[in-house]
C-alpha cells in the first residue's frame, strides 16, 4: 500500500466550529507556491522574534517609522531615535502616553499625530506643530508631499502645504460624502488615498485640481471599519 502525505499544512485557523477547523497555527504563515514545486503550501517562520535592541523604556511601542538610516518610535508619550549602532536617545514627547498615533516621512520631516495634536522630527529639531488651523486629528497619512489628516468625528480630511507639515489652511480640506459616514483612518496605498469609515470607504487619487485628491469613479465600498489600530497595510494591499 502507497505511503500517504500526512496533511500537516492546511487551514491554519479555528473556524467557529471546530468540528470543521480546530488547527492553530503559531509563529507561522502559510505561503503559496506557484511556480510548480513538489508541495503547493509551506509554512514560513514569522520575522522579528529575535531582539535587536532594547531602549529600557518598558511602556508599549505604539508606532514606529524608519527615517533616514534610523527608526523614529513613539513609546508611551516619548518619541526614540534609535539609530544603526542601536543607540537609542529621546528626541521630545507627545500629548498621549497610550493609543493610536501615526507617523510619516516625506524625506525631509518626519510628522507625528495622535488625538491631541502634531509634532515634527528634520533630524536635528523636534517640535510640536503650532499652526492654529491643523485640526484635531483622529488619523493620519502621507501621499504625494502632503500630511493628511482626519479631523476628528468628521468626514473631513485636512492637508498640509506640500512638503510642509507644518503649515496648514482650514480652507483646505475636502469632505467623504459616499454616505453620512465618520471617518476612522486614512491611508495611502500605491498612491492610492482610501478613507475608512465606520461604515463605508473611499478610494481617492490625486487629480493635480486645487485640491488634488479626488475620489475615484466607482472608488466606493459599503464596507467599514469602526476599530482604528486593526488597519494593517502590506505590500499592496490593505488588511
Amino acid at each position: 500500500m502507497p505511503a500517504q502525505e500526512i496533511p500537516f499544512i492546511g487551514g491554519a485557523y479555528t473556524a467557529r466550529s471546530k468540528n470543521l477547523n480546530a488547527q492553530v497555527c503559531q509563529n507561522l504563515y502559510p505561503e503559496m507556491d506557484s511556480t510548480g514545486g513538489k508541495s503547493v503550501l509551506s509554512l514560513r517562520g514569522t520575522p522579528g522574534l529575535i531582539l535587536w535592541t532594547d531602549t529600557g523604556d518598558g511602556r508599549e511601542i505604539r508606532n514606529w517609522i524608519l527615517f533616514s538610516d534610523d527608526i523614529i518610535a513613539v513609546i508611551g508619550n516619548t518619541v526614540y531615535q534609535i539609530t544603526l549602532g542601536k543607540v537609542s536617545n529621546s528626541i521630545g514627547t507627545i500629548g498621549t502616553a497610550t493609543g493610536w498615533v501615526d507617523l510619516n516621512n516625506d524625506g525631509i520631516y518626519v510628522s507625528i499625530f495622535d488625538s491631541t495634536g502634531g509634532w515634527t522630527w528634520d533630524g536635528g529639531t523636534f517640535a510640536a506643530i503650532a499652526d492654529g488651523d491643523l485640526p484635531t486629528p483622529s488619523s493620519s497619512t502621507y501621499q504625494d508631499g502632503y500630511h493628511i489628516v482626519v479631523r476628528e468625528d468628521t468626514d473631513e480630511i485636512y492637508i498640509s502645504a506640500q512638503d510642509d507639515p507644518t503649515s496648514w489652511d482650514a480652507t483646505n480640506f475636502a469632505t467623504a460624502e459616499g454616505a453620512g459616514d465618520k471617518l476612522v483612518v486614512a491611508r495611502s496605498i500605491q498612491r492610492q488615498l482610501w478613507l475608512i469609515g465606520e461604515k463605508t470607504t473611499e478610494i481617492w487619487y490625486n487629480s493635480g485640481e486645487s485640491f488634488p485628491f479626488t475620489r475615484n469613479p466607482g472608488g466606493f465600498i459599503n464596507i467599514g471599519c469602526s476599530a482604528k489600530r486593526s488597519v494593517a497595510t502590506i505590500e499592496s494591499h490593505i488588511l
